[in-house]
């Protein structure tokens, strides 16, 4: 089976990262993801297209039981700063200065952050543990569908119509013979 491309994860210190437009044009123009190291805490920026399936991606995690536990624990100890994992906070580039303070933002009380200025791409910034899942989970996603295309294209499938027909005579909905559409 071919995989699909592995996206590529930049690790960059504060002082390389420099000007986030920047970053933003490269990963807007090279499907670059970037993990910068603000000391203890590292934070992660993404393009704002992959925010919607990282958003959806966190919302099917917090399904999990041991994840809700986990996100009560964090919402018990930020008290009235807690923050849902879909929480977006909207920053502006005076407040991106401080990279650390986002990230500490980002771990303490599970916020993401977008950047939306005028004349700069728009970036998220998330914390990259999530962006290492979420990129695992969106390669799993994208191996499952080629194969399902691959599926259609070598005759592998069948019309839901089919499946249904025979789903139906084998709980005696229809006689054997019968069709099961009504003119």
């Amino acid at each position: 089976m071919t995989r699909a491309a592995d996206p590529v994860v930049r690790h960059l210190s504060s002082s390389e990262a420099g000007d986030i437009s920047k970053l933003a044009e490269r990963i807007y123009a090279n499907r670059e993801y970037f993990v910068i190291e603000t000391g203890l805490l590292s934070v992660a920026l993404i393009s704002r297209d992959d925010l919607d399936d990282y958003l959806e991606w966190r919302e099917e995690r917090t399904q999990d039981p041991d994840v809700q536990e986990a996100l009560a624990g964090i919402e018990q100890d930020a008290g009235e700063n807690a923050c849902r994992p879909t929480d977006i906070r909207r920053v502006s580039m005076d407040e991106v200065g401080d990279l650390s303070d986002i990230a500490m933002r980002i771990c303490r009380n599970n916020e993401c952050f977008v950047l939306e200025k005028n004349g700069v791409l728009p970036v998220a910034f998330i914390d990259p543990i999530d962006l290492d899942n979420y990129l695992d989970w969106r390669t799993e996603l994208l191996e499952a569908l080629a194969e399902s295309e691959r599926d259609v294209r070598d005759g592998r499938t069948r019309p839901a119509e089919a499946l249904l027909a025979e789903l139906k005579r084998d709980v005696g909905l229809v006689p054997d013979g019968s069709t099961t559409r009504r003119d």
